[in-house]
């Protein structure tokens, strides 16, 4: 049942991605290549500004998916729209964040800013901001090579 489950979710994500995303996953996993994240945080709050917020199966595009993004999750009320991208979506400024001090309350954060950047953003359409401390590029993992290695001592 547990299996039936993994396999489940894992169709719920690979089916919830654009097309050519979805290509992209298929192209890195058949190369060996994952999306690697490096760099630092800068600590100057983009990812707080000017950010996208995703519901249910994409990108939020109208207040009305963002009001239900918000009575299924009470705690995004602290997100504000204030405009559109160029691709359509609504872009939203957190209130919790203070330009002198950052986040006003970093410990009870929410999951999406514990988890940024994530490298599924890039498959999901979404991209790093200008500035940031951050990058994401294709390469292999680490783990790859060591494997590797490892291996090859064992076999000596």
């Amino acid at each position: 049942m547990v299996q039936l489950m993994r396999v489940s979710n894992l169709l719920q994500y690979v089916f919830s991605l654009p097309a050519g995303s979805l290509l992209k996953l298929v192209h890195l996993k058949l190369s060996g290549r994952k999306y690697l994240l490096s760099g630092n945080c800068k600590c100057c709050g983009k990812c707080c500004r000017h950010i996208n917020l995703r519901y249910r199966k994409g990108w939020i595009r109208n207040e009305k998916q963002f009001s239900e993004l918000v009575k299924e999750n009470p705690e995004y009320q602290r997100f504000t729209v204030t405009t559109k991208d160029p691709l359509g979506y609504l872009q939203f400024n957190c209130s919790w964040f203070d330009s002198d001090e950052g986040c006003r309350d970093y410990d009870k954060r929410l999951d999406i800013c514990r988890r940024y950047p994530n490298t599924s953003l890039l498959l999901h359409g979404g991209k790093l901001l200008k500035g940031c401390g951050y990058r994401l590029s294709e390469g292999v993992p680490f783990e790859k090579y060591l494997d590797k290695e490892l291996n090859t001592l064992k076999d000596e």
